[in-house]
C-alpha cells in the first residue's frame, strides 16, 4: 500500500482559531491520464428538460466586479478538463446546453461500508492488527465486473452515483496514511462511470462513527485515540456490533441504531463536534481532540480531491461534489439531564441505558437497564433488565493506551484524562468514587458560559463551511451536498463575516440541500401495512400523539409520504435558500415479513406497494434523489452484508428467478414523427466509435424533467404517462427534451412480438412503434436501444388526438403549454405483481423501481 504523510500542525487551537486552521495539502507530483474509452453502447438515461436557448452561467457564481459571469468555462473554476460540468440556477440543476436536469440515482454501494472480505456477521479478522491492514479496493465491485453493474444501472435509467467512501477506507493505516492504491482503483472506476455517464459525487459514509462500534466510517485508531477499547464494546453494552454479536444469524433487526446513544458512538460524536467545548482537557499533539479528528477527517478527503484533480476528464465531469458527512449525530450534546433517557432519544429498543449509566457501564459498573421494544405506535419500555460488566471497562487500559500512542506517535498532554477511567468523570460530569452524577445538565450548556449550546450554528455549520472550503482549495467548483442529521430542521446558511477566514466562506455558493428520508415503520418493522404514520408530523408538533398520525389506506399513506417530502424540501428552502434538493437515501427492505418474497412461491406484491408509494412521494415533489441502494454482494440469508440490511435493488440470488431479462441488443431501431427520419447530430452512440471527452453531447443523456410548472402524471395500471411543460417562444432549441422510456413498460418490437408467442409473424413489424406517441406540438424521436425518447417542442406536427386516452391537446404556444403523451402496450413481459420481479411504477422513474430487475 502506497502511503502519504501530509504535515502535521503543531499549534494549540483556541476555538476562534480552529476555523483558520491550515488545512493544505504539500505539494506532490501525480501522473495525468486521459481517458480514451470508446462510447459505450448502453448509454441510457431519463431525461426531460424544457431547453434553453443557449448557455448561460451558473445562478451562484459572479465575476470579480460582482457582475454574473456568462462564461461556461474558466472563471467559474471547473476543471480545465471537463467537457460536460453541471450547473446550479437556483433549485435546478443545469447541464452545459442550458436544460434543465433531474439527478435520478442510487448509492453505490452498502457494500462499500466494509473492507473486502470482513462482512459484519463475520467474527474473523474483525480486529486483526488493529484494523490497519484491511483494503477497500474492490468496493464497490471489483474493476473487472464494472461494465456488468454499471451497465445494468445505465439501463435501469440512472444518472447519478453517491459513491460511499468510508473515512476508513482512505487512513486506516494510522494517522495521515492514505491508500493511495485504493485512490487508483477508484480513479478506474470513475473512468468506467464517465464511459456509462454518469455523475457522481462523493459520501463520506459513517453509520453509528465506525464499523467497530457497530456501523461503519472512521477507523479504529479514532477509538484508540479517544482511549476507547472496542474489544470491550460488547460486555459493557457500549455498541452492539454484529462482528461480536453472540448469534449472528439473529441480530436483531435495526438494533445497530440504538448505538448512536450509547457510550462509544455518543463520546466519539461529542469529541468530534464540540470537544474544545466539553473535554478541554483531551489535547493531543498540542490540538484539541476535536481539531485532531476534524483535521484528518478532512485532510483525508482532501486528499483523494487531489488525487482526482489530478486525472484527466473526472472532475466535474464524473465527480461533481462532495457530501458534507452522512448522517451527522450530535452525540450527548444538548442532552438536559444524564440521569434520563432524553426527550429527544425517539428510537429506542432493547436495553436502552441512560446517558449517565452509559458511562458507569463503560467503567465495569452493574446498572439496571430499561428495556424497550417497539409497537406500531412508536416504541414502548417493557421491562427493566440487569446489564453486569463484571469490572470490565470500555477504555483502554494505561499499557495498552501507551502501546497505541508508541504505534501511531501521539503524545498526549499531561492534562488529558487518566487512561482507564471513563474520561468524562474526569471533566466533572460524573464521580467516580459515588458512581453520580456531578452536573447533570454538563451537555446542555457551554460549561464556560453556561449559556445553551446550538449544536446547529456552533459545531454543525461551522464544520461544514470548513470541510466545502478544504475540498474547494482543491475542487474548485465542487457541488457541496449539506446533509443535516436524519429528520432535524436544516440549521440557517447565515452570510459571511469577517471573524475568521471559515466564516468569511460563503458555503451558499454552489449547495445542494441532501437531507434522508425512510419510511420508518416499514423500514425498522421489515414489513408493509396497510396503514402507516406521518412520523415527521409529529416530529415537528403537527400531532399530540403517534395515534393522531395514522394513515389508514394505500391512497392516505401515499399522500402521507407525499406530504412529507413536501415538507422537508420547504424546511430546506426556508433555512437555506433557494437550493436544489436532493433526496441522499430513500429506499425499502426487500426481506420484509421475514423474507417471505424468496421463498418458491413468494412474490414481491408488498415491495412493488412501498417502493411505488416512495416514488410517488419523490416523483409528485419533483426532487432529485439517490436511491439506498445497489449492493453487488447481496444475498438473500445476509442481505447487503452489512447489520442485517437488505435495501439492494439487486441480488444475484434472483438471478435465475428473474424472468424478464432484455437483452441490450434487442432492438436498434429508431422512430421519428419526422418523415425524413433522425437527425445525424444525435445518431446513436452504438453508431459511432469517437472519444468521450471529444464529444460529450453524444454521451450526455442527464437532462430530466422540465421546470417550474411542469407536471408528468402516469397510472401504473393504465401504462400511460403524459408530460406536461411550460415553454415560451424563447426557450425552443435545437436541444431536445429526453425522456426515459423503461422497455419494461414500453417494450420494442422484438420484446413486443415475442411476448406474443408467435401468433404474430416477426416479419410482419409495425412501421410505427407499438407504444404510441403522441405531441401537441413540436417533434419527436424514439430510440429504443437506449430507451430514450427525444422531443423537440416548437412547431411540428400535431398527433395529440389521436390519444388512446382521448384527451384533447393544450392550445400549445396559446398558452405555452406542451404535452406529450406515451401509451404503453399491454404484453406479456410487464404484468403487475405475482411472482415476477418487475412490478409497477411511476413512468417517469429511473426503472420499475418497485422491484429487483437483473
Amino acid at each position: 500500500m502506497t502511503q502519504f504523510h501530509p504535515s502535521q500542525s503543531s499549534t494549540t487551537l483556541t476555538e476562534d482559531a480552529r476555523n483558520n486552521n491550515n488545512l493544505s495539502l504539500p505539494h506532490r507530483t501525480l501522473n495525468n491520464s486521459s481517458s480514451t474509452a470508446s462510447l459505450n453502447t448502453n448509454t441510457t438515461a431519463n431525461a426531460n428538460a424544457v431547453p434553453s436557448r443557449r448557455p448561460f452561467a451558473d445562478a451562484n457564481f459572479h465575476a470579480a466586479d460582482g457582475s454574473q459571469d456568462e462564461s461556461i468555462y474558466g472563471t467559474q473554476g471547473h476543471h480545465p478538463t471537463s467537457k460536460a460540468p453541471l450547473f446550479i440556477r437556483g433549485q435546478w440543476f443545469k447541464d452545459h446546453t442550458g436544460r434543465t436536469v433531474t439527478l435520478r440515482g442510487v448509492n453505490l454501494s452498502g457494500a462499500s461500508k466494509m473492507p473486502v472480505g470482513v462482512p459484519s456477521h463475520q467474527t474473523e479478522g474483525f480486529l486483526h492488527a488493529d484494523g490497519t491492514e484491511v483494503s477497500f479496493i474492490g468496493r464497490p465491485f471489483p474493476l473487472e465486473d464494472a461494465d456488468e453493474h454499471l451497465g445494468r444501472l445505465k439501463h435501469w435509467g440512472f444518472n447519478l452515483l453517491r459513491f460511499i467512501v468510508t473515512w476508513e477506507s482512505i487512513e486506516h493505516a494510522g494517522p495521515g496514511k492514505y491508500d493511495t492504491e485504493f485512490f487508483e482503483y477508484l480513479v478506474q472506476v470513475f473512468h468506467k462511470c464517465k464511459e456509462y455517464g454518469f455523475k457522481c459525487f462523493l459520501d463520506p459514509h459513517q453509520d453509528v462513527w465506525s464499523r467497530f462500534s457497530g456501523g461503519s466510517g472512521a477507523p479504529l485508531w479514532t477509538l484508540h485515540l479517544a482511549g476507547l477499547d472496542p474489544s470491550h464494546f460488547a460486555q459493557t453494552n457500549a455498541s452492539i456490533v454484529h462482528n461480536t454479536y453472540e448469534d449472528p444469524e439473529n441480530y436483531p433487526k435495526m438494533i445497530w441504531v440504538t448505538n448512536y446513544t450509547k457510550l462509544a458512538a455518543a463520546t466519539m460524536f461529542t469529541l468530534f463536534f464540540a470537544g474544545s467545548i466539553y473535554a478541554p482537557n483531551c489535547v493531543v499533539d498540542n490540538m484539541n481532540i476535536q481539531d485532531y479528528l476534524q483535521t484528518h477527517y478532512i485532510k483525508s478527503y482532501m486528499a483523494l480531491a487531489e488525487y482526482i484533480n489530478a486525472q484527466h476528464g473526472i472532475e466535474d465531469d464524473v465527480v461533481i461534489g462532495y457530501d458534507t458527512l452522512n448522517e451527522p449525530s450530535a452525540g450527548w450534546i444538548g442532552v438536559e439531564d444524564v440521569t434520563k433517557i432524553p426527550d429527544h432519544q425517539e428510537y429506542n429498543k432493547e436495553l436502552t441505558p441512560t446517558p449517565l449509566q452509559a458511562m458507569l457501564l463503560g467503567q465495569g459498573h452493574k446498572q439496571t437497564v430499561e428495556f424497550w421494544a417497539l409497537t406500531f405506535f412508536g416504541p414502548k419500555r417493557k421491562a427493566n433488565k440487569t446489564v453486569d460488566p463484571e469490572g470490565v471497562t470500555a477504555w483502554l487500559s494505561p499499557e495498552d493506551r501507551a502501546q497505541k500512542d508508541k504505534r501511531f506517535g501521539w503524545k498526549r498532554a499531561p492534562q488529558f484524562p487518566k487512561a482507564g477511567e471513563c474520561i468524562w468523570a474526569q471533566h466533572g460530569v460524573w464521580d467516580l468514587a459515588t458512581q453520580q452524577a456531578l452536573v447533570p445538565d454538563y451537555f446542555l450548556c457551554d460549561p464556560r458560559t453556561q449559556e445553551k449550546f446550538d449544536f446547529g450554528s456552533r459545531s454543525f455549520l461551522p464544520f461544514c463551511r470548513r470541510f466545502a472550503q478544504a475540498v474547494r482549495t482543491i475542487h474548485k467548483a465542487a457541488i457541496i451536498f449539506l446533509e443535516p442529521p436524519v429528520n432535524e430542521l436544516p440549521p440557517s446558511l447565515p452570510p459571511p463575516h469577517d471573524d475568521d477566514d471559515v466564516a468569511q466562506f460563503d458555503i451558499t455558493s454552489r449547495v445542494v440541500y441532501a437531507p434522508h428520508w425512510y419510511d420508518g415503520l416499514t423500514l425498522l418493522n421489515k414489513r408493509w401495512n396497510f396503514f402507516n404514520i406521518d412520523y415527521l408530523g409529529v416530529k415537528r408538533g403537527r400531532y399530540a400523539n403517534y395515534a393522531a398520525a395514522v394513515k389508514i389506506g394505500e391512497k392516505a399513506i401515499r399522500e402521507c409520504f407525499r406530504h412529507q417530502l413536501a415538507c422537508i424540501q420547504e424546511e430546506g428552502q426556508a433555512a437555506l435558500g433557494l437550493h436544489p434538493t436532493l433526496i441522499g437515501e430513500i429506499g425499502i427492505p426487500y426481506d420484509m415479513s421475514d423474507k417471505k418474497s424468496y421463498k418458491p412461491n413468494g412474490n414481491y406484491k408488498d415491495q412493488i406497494k412501498a417502493m411505488d408509494a416512495n416514488m410517488y412521494a419523490l416523483e409528485s415533489n419533483h426532487l432529485n434523489f439517490t436511491l439506498w441502494n445497489y449492493c453487488a454482494d447481496n444475498s438473500h440469508k445476509w442481505g447487503d452484508l452489512w447489520n442485517g440490511e437488505d435495501l439492494s435493488l439487486w441480488s444475484k440470488d434472483d438471478l435465475d428467478k428473474d424472468p424478464h431479462k432484455f437483452d441490450n441488443t434487442s432492438s436498434t431501431e429508431v422512430y421519428s414523427s419526422q418523415k425524413n427520419g433522425s437527425l445525424n447530430s444525435l445518431s446513436s452512440p452504438r453508431d459511432v466509435s469517437i472519444s468521450v471527452q471529444d464529444s460529450p453531447a453524444l454521451t450526455r443523456r442527464s437532462s430530466s424533467v422540465s421546470i417550474d410548472k411542469k407536471q408528468a402524471q402516469t397510472e401504473a395500471q393504465s401504462r400511460q404517462g403524459t408530460l406536461s411543460s411550460t415553454s415560451t417562444a424563447s426557450d425552443l432549441s435545437t436541444e431536445p427534451t429526453e425522456i426515459y422510456l423503461p422497455r419494461i413498460h414500453f417494450p420494442g418490437r422484438e420484446e413486443y412480438l415475442a411476448s406474443l408467442g408467435g401468433n404474430q409473424s416477426a416479419q410482419s413489424k409495425p412501421k410505427e412503434p407499438v407504444c404510441p406517441v403522441v405531441v401537441s406540438g413540436g417533434h419527436w424521436e424514439w430510440r429504443e436501444q437506449d430507451q430514450i425518447l427525444l422531443w423537440w417542442t416548437g412547431e411540428g406536427e400535431d398527433n395529440y388526438d389521436q390519444t388512446e386516452a382521448g384527451k384533447k391537446r393544450s392550445p400549445s404556444l396559446d398558452d405555452g403549454v406542451y404535452e406529450i403523451t406515451v401509451v404503453g402496450k399491454k404484453w406479456a413481459g410487464n404484468s403487475f405483481g405475482g411472482t415476477a420481479k418487475t412490478g409497477s411504477s411511476s413512468l417517469w422513474n429511473t426503472f420499475s423501481q418497485c422491484c429487483r430487475i437483473s
